[in-house]
């Protein structure tokens, strides 16, 4: 019992430490102004693999909050369907923010699909295999009415690849401390399906052919850096997967 806790001890420790000293420095250069990135519109193609986009489709992605909201917190969003050939259907939500200062923090799946009615029925935190190494991740099962909808998803702050609040939190704090606010990006992508492992095995092929069909630069982008785990940060977290 008190190993379990120690991770979460010394993980607000470091928080708390980290804060302080971020406060100290006061982040002044926002990342995305050194950097030319292309819209999201443009980074994901609509045909890869044995994937296409099913334009008529669209209009079936949840995004779980209102569309003022989205536009007062994200300043591009994507969302599309995506169908292969066995009739198998991806949902993909993109989300990104220039600005991941507290009030405009890119919102994880847990707390927005609840605000809309679902119920969060298990959260998982694991490692999705690509092409050339391990990717962290989240799986979440969101339940409404007869509708099971499981979703794979992480957040990139800056170039860090984060899973859950203190990681991402972390990841903030991080950038701060070297004088920069980060940019965030939400990568989702969901299915309707009760049967779990299924669902979550084709979600993880959509995602390893979309990251092949990618150069360098946008893989950065939507996967981020995925050597930079939480030991970089400071803390393993392991205690932390659904907060």
């Amino acid at each position: 019992m008190k190993k379990a806790i120690i991770p979460a001890i010394v993980a607000a420790m470091l928080m708390t430490s980290a804060a302080a000293l971020a406060f100290v420095l006061k982040p002044t250069r926002h990342m995305v102004d050194s950097q030319s990135l292309a819209k999201l519109e443009d980074i994901i193609p609509r045909e890869f693999g044995e994937w296409r986009e099913e334009p008529a489709m669209n209009r079936g992605v949840v995004n779980p909050q209102t569309e003022e909201f989205l536009k007062s917190i994200y300043d591009e969003t994507l969302s599309r369907t995506y169908v292969n050939p066995r009739g198998e259907r991806i949902m993909l939500s993109l989300a990104f923010g220039a600005d991941q200062s507290k009030a405009t923090q890119v919102h994880r799946p847990e707390v927005c699909y609840p605000a809309q009615g679902f119920q969060i029925r298990s959260t998982e935190k694991f490692s999705l295999s690509l092409s050339d190494g391990q990717l962290p991740a989240m799986k979440l099962v969101a339940v409404a009415q007869q509708r099971v909808e499981p979703i794979t998803y992480w957040i990139v702050v800056g170039d860090l690849v984060v899973r859950g609040s203190i990681e991402q939190k972390l990841a903030i704090v991080k950038h701060g401390m070297n004088g920069v606010v980060p940019h965030g990006l939400l990568f989702r992508v969901s299915s309707i399906g009760g049967d779990l492992t299924r669902q979550f095995d084709v979600q993880e092929k959509f995602i390893s052919s979309l990251y092949d069909s990618l150069d360098s630069k946008q893989r950065g982008r939507l996967y981020g850096v995925r050597s930079a785990s939480l030991a970089q940060l400071g803390t393993d977290a392991r205690g932390e997967a659904g907060r």
